[in-house]
Parts: structure tokens; sequence; C-alpha cells
């Protein structure tokens, strides 16, 4: 008499692992209890197929990690550098404001005081096994992002991000079962936090 349980697992790398295991013997036992050869062979190419596309699914999320990691690297150092070469420009005797004005290097007075009432935009959408927050700066350099379990009154931080969308690829905090988190964000300019929260985006995260 079955139990109820699901037997396929709920995290990528034990699914890979029951994946692997089922590769590795379903085929002997297709045989012997009179499968034909081709559903063998169908069965067989299909879970082949798919520990390979799961394989893909990690290399590929770990290239993105690393390019997003290696891209904010280079833009802190580059735009250091650059305003460095900006502030030498300015203070040339030969600088002219129109100069300033063709390059874009003088700061808006609107860049950051008028920041204090203003927030980003966001929306969330579950998928299995993730959250993706869309989102739109709106004149911030950067956002915070910050999340919680319906109920808690603490927001935890998860990450700054330059690009939307972002996703979070936390577990469930009850392995099995659904939870339902909160998410917002908080604008960044010139790394201090300014302006309003967004609304917090509520959503159910069931189990992949």
């Amino acid at each position: 008499m079955s139990s109820g349980a699901d037997f396929y697992p709920n995290r990528d790398a034990e699914r890979v692992l029951w994946l692997r295991n089922v590769r590795g013997k379903v085929e002997g036992y297709l045989k012997g209890l009179g499968f034909e050869a081709k559903r063998v062979k169908g069965v067989v190419d299909g879970l082949d197929g798919l520990v390979g596309s799961f394989e893909a699914k990690d290399k590929a999320y770990a290239t993105y990690k690393a390019q997003v990691a290696a891209h904010e690297a280079l833009e802190k150092t580059a735009v250091a550098d650059l305003r460095k070469l900006i502030r030498e420009i300015k203070a040339n005797p030969g600088c002219t404001d129109a100069m300033k004005a063709d390059l874009q290097i003088e700061g808006s007075s609107s860049s950051t005081a008028s920041q204090g009432n203003k927030s980003p935009s966001l929306s969330a959408e579950a998928h299995p096994g993730f959250v993706r927050l869309s989102f739109r700066k709106l004149g911030f350099d950067s956002v915070n992002v910050y999340a919680r379990l319906r109920g808690e009154s603490a927001w935890h931080f998860l990450a700054r991000d330059t690009h939307s969308p972002y996703d979070d690829h936390r577990p469930l905090a009850t392995p099995g079962t659904p939870e339902v988190r909160e998410y917002r964000l908080i604008g960044v300019v010139k790394d201090e936090e300014q302006g309003l929260p967004t609304d917090a985006a509520a959503l159910t995260v069931a189990p992949a």
C-alpha cells in the first residue's frame, strides 16, 4: 500500500542522483519484464537527456553567477577610475561648461536628493525551484533585496543587484512544505540606501 509520498526528490542535486540510479538499473529491469527494445531505448534516451539538461542548467547558472560577479568587480574599478579622470578634467583650466555638458559629467541635483520619496519598481514570480524578482531601478544605482517569511517581523538582506532580474534560489525553510515569502527592494545610490522601500510582494513558493 502506497504511503502517498512522492518518489521524486525536491532538490536538483538529489534529483540528478536519483535519475542516474534509475538510468543505471531500469534498462535491465525493463528487458527482464518483457518491454519492447524500442520502448526501452526511448526510456533510456529520455533519462540521458534529462540528466544532461540538469548538468547544462547547473553549468549555465554557475557561469551566470561568475559573469555577474566579474562584471560588478570590473564596473566598480572602472567607475572609480572614471570618477578620478572626470575630476581631473573638471579641474583643468581649459575645461568649459560646454565640454562638461557634452560629456554629461555635471551631477544632477535630482540624482540623489530627489530620491527621498521614490522607490524602485518590483514584481515577483514563483518558478520551479526559485523565485524571480523583476525590477526597474528608476534612477537608483542599484537595489538591495530583502525577504522574510509571512509572519516574521524582521526583513533579511539577500543581495545587492544592479541588473534585473534577481533570482532567489534559497530552499524552502521546511523541505516539501509550501511557504509564503515576502520581498521588498530599497534603492541604493553611491552605496547608500535612498528613498522608500517598495511595497512588499508576497507569493506562495511550492516544492519544486
